[in-house]
């Protein structure tokens, strides 16, 4: 109920109380509604930053990592190249790594290690 409604309850001697106590809560609740819908975007707004931080963080650790992976790999296997050499997921005895390698620019299916000789995909 906005104030000349109010005014004009009162000024007409018929003070309804109940119109100016319902106007005042749907004014509060307007506003409440108003606050809650600032608040839920904020809280997206925040959680999408927050989640987007955490992903750019998990990236960096990641590249870190794979970087650290490539020098070890590079020290055991001078010639490697993640260019055109894929590390598996198989133990191989024969690896200097321990796990099977593969050239997928010549083997694009990872169907023989260069040391043992063996498929990536295994039954």
């Amino acid at each position: 109920m906005s104030k000349p409604e109010k005014a004009k309850v009162i000024k007409n001697g018929n003070v309804n109380l109940e119109r100016i106590v319902i106007g005042k809560n749907q004014d509060v609740l307007a506003e409440l509604k108003t606050l809650q819908k600032r608040t839920e975007k904020d809280a997206k707004e925040n959680s999408a930053s927050i989640l987007a931080s955490l992903i750019k963080r998990r990236r960096a650790m990641q590249e870190g990592i794979e970087i650290e992976i490539n020098q070890l790999v590079k020290k055991a296997i001078p010639d490697y190249n993640r260019m055109w050499m894929t590390i598996g997921t198989w133990d191989c005895k024969k690896s200097p790594i321990g796990l099977c390698v593969y050239n997928h620019m010549e083997d694009e299916v990872l169907d023989d290690c260069l040391y043992c000789h063996e498929p990536d995909e295994r039954k």
